[in-house]
């Protein structure tokens, strides 16, 4: 990924107890090959040109069909129980979320600023973390 946006980039990173990590490697594409990663770079390259339509047919049908998002709260549960932390962060799927577990492990994604949904982000302040909506001045 480094290659792509050109500053060092990082598969995983712990600060405190707080996990970041992007979330592809709990999905069924988790163990994809060379050839496979190199499609799934082209195609972020590619989201500049492919028709809007086809792009958010690709992410229903990830995000839908194949269980996505389900898949990579509960990989990222299961990981940051391995990792003995107390929250972790992904990306991935597009949709925000936040769950606490009932072991009080808090599960958050980022959620999305493209298309027409809700532009949420994460702020941190001293342990507590919050996930909130982007509202537009009018």
């Amino acid at each position: 990924m480094s290659h792509l946006v050109g500053i060092e980039t990082y598969t995983e990173y712990i600060h405190k107890d707080i996990l970041f990590i992007h979330g592809h490697q709990f999905t069924i594409f988790k163990d994809y090959n060379k050839i496979v990663k190199k499609l799934l770079n082209t195609y972020v390259l590619f989201q500049k040109i492919l028709p809007k339509k086809l792009i958010l047919f690709i992410e229903h049908w990830e995000s839908k069909i194949l269980n996505s998002r389900n898949l990579v709260k509960n990989g990222a549960h299961k990981f940051a129980k391995h990792k003995n932390v107390k929250s972790i962060i992904c990306g991935h799927t597009h949709y925000a979320d936040e769950v606490i577990f009932e072991d009080v492990i808090t599960y958050f994604n980022t959620g999305c600023w493209v298309d027409d949904k809700k532009m949420t982000y994460i702020t941190i302040k001293d342990d507590n973390i919050k996930l909130n909506q982007f509202k537009m001045e009018e």
